[in-house]
């Protein structure tokens, strides 16, 4: 209800009544927070709705049609536009959660409890150009460390890396690296979501940063380089062989290869090329990279204009990390060039390419995230299933690689895993064009087959309690399916009020 929401003029940066709709929302909300932030055991959220406007945290102890006002800020803040999530975490150790947010060129500190500002620190970044943020307790000492890491975006040739912590008495910026960033390969460096991971077996986190062309392992609490991998591609940090020290897994020289620091920092395996995805080269431009005949990389647009060249042969593609086998030992699945998946085996702690039985998955080339692997334990029996695309078909395979089923629709995309008939195994739903179609997950049988709205991946989870999860998900409106035979329960906002973006459920009144 309107009504309830603050005025116009608490919203700030133009925004008006008119563009509030529905129960809930300042629609041009550019990031929130959902957590525990006054300890009482149930969740909150915290919303900063536009660029320059009050930080405002609210609970539903009255229901979700009832959003009560914790607090908001008295004064506006500018919210980074390049990024970054809006974290809650303990800085002071006081046992209670911090907002920590970007304000220009500061990260500022608010008590998630009462919305008062406790401390901020200068992170020494020019114009606020500085990327993701992430926390994590770096020193052992019970109270998170702020990181900053570098993402180069479309112009950017100079970021940096800067560490802030609690000293005691204030929030402040322990240390920061510069780094100047080569202008060719600004738009492909995708910062982790967490970059901490002991990679060296020291037992102190190390942060694992993409800088320009190579990947970095910085030394947590003074922000010295430890160990580096030149020329390659950042794609995540794991511990694939379960002895507590992280692997780093990159893309370098069209391969897949692990890394870590025990014997000496140096790659452990492996091979296969790959294709890479589409990706916004930092101009508004969606691109991919395609071997040229000198042996380079080249960026190229949809028309096929070359927007760039790139030293070395074209990285691949993400690899996925899972325990297939359900032995607790993880395993590395890359998608190669020719379209097989190739499983790696990381027993040892030298993964090596594993016998696995040849499966073809389609790739991105239809500038969606409609295709891919997916890895998932469907029936709860340990082991993990893969689910792929094969011309448009749902695959699912089992740990080994043999067949469980192929559906006989084509044209599908964006498979999203949940419970749709009660059976107690997983089952799967595939947007087809303007339908979404459910499949068994035990034999692939077809469910239902319903009229939705337009989506990308959905999310799902049993809204009514029924034992049969629901899908929510917008690429328009806003919308929800009823799990067990695929109806449109209900749809909210216009098509033009909403931006491409993926389902989220959260139990926030803590009903369950």
């Amino acid at each position: 209800r309107v009504d309830e929401w603050p005025d116009a003029g608490d919203i700030g940066h133009g925004d008006t009544k008119d563009h509030l709709h529905g129960s809930f929302s300042p629609l041009g909300a550019t990031s929130c927070v959902v957590a525990d932030l006054d300890g009482d055991g149930r969740l909150e959220i915290m919303v900063h709705p536009n660029y320059h406007s009050t930080l405002m945290a609210f609970h539903f102890h009255d229901g979700l049609t009832k959003p009560t006002m914790m607090w908001k800020t008295p004064k506006r803040f500018k919210y980074d536009l390049y990024c970054h999530p809006i974290l809650a975490a303990d800085v002071d150790g006081d046992g209670r959660l911090e907002i920590v947010f970007h304000d220009n060129d500061l990260i500022r500190l608010i008590d998630g409890r009462t919305g008062e500002e406790k401390s901020s620190a200068d992170m020494g970044c020019p114009q606020g150009l500085f990327g993701p943020m992430a926390c994590a307790d770096v020193d052992g000492d019970g109270r998170a460390e702020v990181v900053l890491v570098p993402q180069f975006k479309g112009t950017y040739k100079r970021n940096t890396v800067t560490l802030a912590g609690w000293d005691g008495k204030a929030f402040v910026r322990r240390w920061s690296r510069d780094f100047e960033a080569e202008v060719s390969t600004r738009g492909f460096a995708e910062p982790l979501t967490s970059p901490f991971a002991d990679v060296d077996g020291d037992k102190k986190l190390e942060v694992i940063v993409q800088v320009g062309p190579d990947v970095l392992a910085l030394n947590g609490a003074d922000g010295a380089e430890k160990h580096r991998v030149a020329q390659a591609s950042l794609s995540q940090a794991a511990d694939l062989d379960g002895d507590g020290v992280a692997e780093i897994i990159v893309k370098k020289d069209g391969k897949t290869v692990v890394f870590n620091g025990k014997g000496g920092f140096g790659p452990k395996s492996i091979a296969y090329p790959a294709n890479w995805g589409w990706k916004d080269w930092g101009d508004g431009d969606l691109c991919q990279l395609r071997s040229a005949a000198n042996g380079q990389t080249e960026v190229v647009n949809p028309q096929g204009k070359v927007k760039a060249v790139l030293p070395g042969a074209a990285h691949v593609t993400s690899p996925i990390v899972a325990d297939l086998e359900g032995d607790g030992k993880m395993e590395v699945l890359v998608r190669d060039a020719q379209g097989v998946i190739r499983v790696l085996d990381a027993t040892g702690g030298s993964p090596q390419p594993k016998s696995f039985p040849e499966l073809k998955c389609d790739g991105p080339g239809d500038l969606s995230r409609g295709s891919g692997l997916t890895v998932c334990d469907l029936d709860g029996e340990g082991k993990a299933e893969l689910l792929l695309r094969q011309g448009g078909h749902l695959v699912v395979a089992n740990s080994d690689g043999t067949i469980r089923f192929k559906s006989e629709q084509g044209g599908l995309k964006f498979p999203s895993v949940g419970e749709f008939n009660g059976d107690g195994v997983k089952d799967i739903a595939c947007y087809a064009g303007s339908r979404w179609i459910a499949f068994s997950g035990k034999d692939g049988k077809a469910l239902w087959d319903a009229a939705a709205p337009e989506s990308n991946e959905v999310a799902t989870w049993d809204v009514d309690g029924d034992g049969r999860d629901e899908l929510t998900g917008k690429h328009g409106p806003v919308f929800l399916l009823n799990g067990a035979d695929g109806r449109t329960l209900w749809t909210a906002f216009r098509r033009e009020q909403c931006a491409l973006g993926l389902g989220v459920f959260a139990d926030l009144d803590g009903d369950g």
